[in-house]
């Protein structure tokens, strides 16, 4: 079977193998089914959305791995726009002259935005 996107491929598990475990989080000792997951995404895409994100902006993301990362980044990737991984280990001196450029304009980053999920 093709799948023309990745989360193409999510959706079609979370049709086929609902309640099998996507992830297991170590740190809280919970589980996420194909589905529970599949739902998280939608919900923070359509968040991401109402934000104002659309079709081939760029969303740098600046997490730690989790459960919330993945959901962004496929939350970026529903929405048709370009996930942009900053690294997490990167010092604040470093993280003020990161630059995302979307339609011209560039967007600072920093700790700040960093502990608010993606980068908008």
């Amino acid at each position: 079977m093709k799948y023309d996107r990745l989360t193409d491929l999510l959706r079609y598990r979370s049709e086929t193998d609902a309640e099998k475990c996507f992830v297991r989080e170590i740190a809280t000792q919970t589980e996420l089914t194909f589905s529970g997951f599949f739902q998280l995404v939608q919900e923070r895409a359509r968040f991401m959305q109402s934000c104002g994100l659309q079709a081939g902006d760029r969303v740098g993301l600046l997490e730690g791995n989790s459960v919330g990362f993945m959901t962004d980044f496929f939350a970026v990737l529903e929405n048709d726009a370009i996930v942009v991984p900053i690294n997490a280990a990167l010092k604040d001196r470093e993280l003020s002259r990161s630059e995302l450029r979307s339609s011209g304009e560039g967007r600072k980053t920093d700790r700040n935005v960093a502990g608010r999920g993606a980068c908008l």
